[in-house]
This record gives C-alpha cells, structure tokens and sequence, in this order.
C-alpha cells in the first residue's frame, strides 16, 4: 500500500542502507545470536532486521558453492 503523503509503496534509498548494512554485518562472520548459522538461520535473521522498513515477504539466501537456498516468509509464511 503506497505511503499517503510520499505515494511511494518503498523508499529503495532506506532498502538499499538497510542491505547493505546487513551484508557488513554478516561479512564479519561474528553474529553472537546466531551461532554457527545455518541458510535457515541467516534468511530468517535477514528477513527480522530491515522489518521497520515495512513490505518485506521473504528473505533468500543462496550458497553458490554448494547450489543450496532458503527462503524464509515470516513467522507465519
């Protein structure tokens, strides 16, 4: 549902900080919450930390190397 005063359904500028903000975070390998994640563990946390931004559905991580994913959709999805 697009924003009343902006129209705006979502501000890609806050996304795009968000992102990026959650990829240095997982770069420094050192999320105490996570322990040794799992793929289900770091969708579920990427999906959890931009939830202010509003509008997320899912969250997919992908491991090349190994050809595995997960997607995680909320705690009810």
């Amino acid at each position: 549902m697009p924003d009343p005063l902006t129209g705006m359904v979502a501000d890609f500028g806050l996304l795009q900080h968000a992102i990026e903000d959650e990829r240095l975070t997982l770069d420094l390998n050192k999320v105490e919450a996570l322990g040794t994640p799992t793929l289900k563990d770091l969708s579920r946390f990427d999906w959890e930390r931009p939830a202010h931004l509003g509008g997320l559905t899912r969250a997919s991580i992908h491991h090349d190397s190994c050809n595995a994913s997960c997607t995680y959709c909320g705690p009810h999805g």
